[in-house]
């Protein structure tokens, strides 16, 4: 080989090793198994929502997504006669294999709809609000539900009596200081607010409400710790809500619907109304009142329920700023009194809600209380549950809230600590900030100590 071709092929050498070394490490790998029961599942569809990377599971239940850029990401799997399993917050991390499974239970109904149960850190695309004044982001879930202010109201007028001010003055404290919504914007029948000093008598007083007014749809019995030094605050509420159709709808619609988000679709599961025929259907179309229908895009409905107090209105419509402006241009638009009926071949579809899904208000946390002669405490709870389910058969709403103030020392409770190193203990010294102690003993016998 002559000197020039050596040359040659050195510098091609160069250049591949000096390209693997620019592009490695971009990427990563997505891999795991699919399984029904403990067996395999072949035939599988394993997608990574909001890009085109996917890969189908093999005879074994295997498969593997390379190339995935480094993120974090929401990875499902789809089978027909299943459904969809969600894995949140899967992470591809730099030129390494991240495993996710998936196990399905058996095969369903099209009437079953399995609980999403989870904690909202875990979801990417939702976010809980304590008011009806957040921002609606794009392509985000927004939740709101009344129990947290109810809670924020029963610490505030029974206990401080005063607006809460907090540290750092989160914006969010001032919005539930307001009190846009209280106890007569719901019926009485479907909620227990109740707050004070946190003590064995009042978790009993709370339990018995809750027995009292929702029986056997009574919550699990609620418990707090209850610190013997520290004078702590709480203030709880609960919300049930069972709204049932006169008349269930069909849950036979044999087509997802394909949501969109920006530009991309998602099927999901939906009930309604194939096609509407006046003869056959009359029942169900005095169910549902057309309240305004300006085009595909933009409506709303009202869907009557079983208990007249109450009102379940859909509508599909561009969001505003915020949810309350968005909330406030559909009650400008409508008219309870003037609405329209289902005509033939009207098509009803609504997809499927089924979640539980469990909030910690981290804004509040940990922020010391300003109000005069409430410095000393500071919120160790600020905690929301929601689950919220609507099908075919109706809407079922329960959410609970937590809210706690801790302190304060209970002078009427507080004992004395005892600080006598009466038994074993241990000595030692070590320079600041090190975790190495330069002398150390421990203490096992009186032989070394000082006789009395």
């Amino acid at each position: 080989m002559n000197k020039l071709a050596r040359i040659s092929m050195f510098s091609m050498f160069i250049l591949c090793l000096l390209c693997g070394i620019s592009f490695a490490g971009t990427t990563g790998k997505i891999a795991g198994r699919v399984t029904v029961d403990g067996d395999p599942l072949p035939g599988a569809v394993v997608i990574i929502m909001g890009t085109n990377l996917g890969a189908n599971t093999n005879e074994q239940g295997h498969y593997s997504i390379d190339n995935v850029p480094v993120g974090t990401y929401t990875v499902q799997t789809k089978m027909m006669g299943f459904r969809h399993a969600t894995q949140y917050r899967v992470r591809s991390v730099l030129d390494s294999t991240t495993n996710v499974d998936f196990e399905f239970g058996v095969s369903y109904a099209s009437s079953d709809i399995r609980t999403l149960k989870t904690t909202s850190d875990k979801l990417l695309h939702t976010s809980i609000t304590p008011h009806i004044e957040a921002v609606i982001e794009p392509n985000t879930n927004l939740i709101y539900c009344c129990t947290f202010q109810l809670a924020w109201t029963g610490l505030q007028s029974k206990i401080i009596k005063a607006p809460i001010l907090l540290e750092t003055n989160p914006t969010d404290a001032a919005k539930l200081n307001k009190h846009s919504f209280t106890g007569k914007d719901i019926d009485p029948d479907c909620y227990v607010a109740i707050a004070g000093q946190l003590t064995e008598a009042l978790l009993q007083q709370i339990n018995d409400s809750l027995q009292v007014k929702f029986g056997t749809d009574a919550p699990l019995k609620v418990d707090e710790p209850i610190d013997q030094f520290m004078k702590t605050f709480f203030s709880y509420s609960y919300l049930y809500r069972d709204l049932r159709f006169p008349e269930k709808y069909d849950k036979k619609i044999d087509h997802p619907i394909l949501f969109q988000t920006n530009a991309t679709y998602h099927d999901v599961k939906a009930f309604g109304i194939p096609s509407y025929d006046k003869g056959s259907m009359r029942a169900l179309g005095k169910q549902l009142r057309i309240l305004y229908y300006n085009s595909d895009d933009d409506f709303a409905l009202q869907l009557m329920t079983k208990t007249p107090k109450d009102e379940l209105i859909l509508a599909k419509i561009t969001p505003q700023l915020t949810l309350a402006k968005t909330i406030q241009k559909v009650n400008d638009a409508i008219d309870m009194d003037n609405y329209t009926s289902l005509m033939d071949k009207d098509i009803l579809e609504i997809p499927y809600l089924d979640f539980d899904i469990e909030h910690n208000f981290t804004q509040f946390l940990n922020k010391h209380l300003l109000n005069r002669g409430w410095t000393e405490y500071f919120i160790s709870k600020a905690f929301q549950k929601i689950h919220f389910q609507m099908n075919e058969s109706g809407v079922i709403l329960k959410s609970e809230s937590r809210v706690r103030a801790i302190g304060g020392i209970d002078k009427n409770t507080r004992q004395p600590r005892k600080f006598v190193f009466d038994k074993p203990y241990l000595i030692e010294l070590r320079k600041k900030g090190s975790r190495n102690p330069y002398f150390a003993m421990w203490v096992a016998n009186p032989e070394l100590l000082v006789e009395y």
